[in-house]
């Protein structure tokens, strides 16, 4: 063993200068972690910003889209009237005006022609002898 007393001290001073480099790249290293957290945060408190905005926007298209299907709606309950007409022509033109009203409601062309079919079927059922809905 060892007993030079220069020898400890050098050792123990070694050991002292050791632990406190490791405590400061500790020290170093829990900033930098700090740092890159903030940094990260802060990206994402951007994606959320730029996320909200196009709420505004997700909102206007839900709303013009709920009042398209409200148009849409009140176009198939007019042609569930075709079933409360006397005869087959007074069927004929309820179809015919509900046609009228989705060309100038801008309706899309599947929309229409569904509300055709639909205005056939239901005048075939109320008026099946009649052809004129064939």
């Amino acid at each position: 063993m060892n007993f030079d007393p220069m020898a400890r001290i050098n050792q123990q001073v070694n050991d002292s200068v050791r632990r406190q480099k490791e405590a400061i790249d500790k020290i170093v290293e829990n900033k930098r972690n700090a740092e890159q957290i903030q940094i990260e945060q802060r990206d994402f408190l951007k994606e959320i910003s730029a996320d909200v905005k196009g709420i505004n926007e997700i909102i206007a298209l839900v709303r013009e889209n709920n009042e398209i299907n409200e148009q849409t709606f009140k176009l198939l309950q007019e042609v569930l009237t075709i079933i409360t007409a006397k005869t087959p022509e007074e069927a004929n033109d309820i179809l015919g005006n509900v046609v009228d009203t989705a060309n100038k409601a801008n309706e899309t062309w599947g929309t229409i022609q569904a509300i055709i079919s639909y205005g056939k079927m239901l005048g075939k059922l109320t008026f099946p002898e009649s052809g004129l809905f064939d």
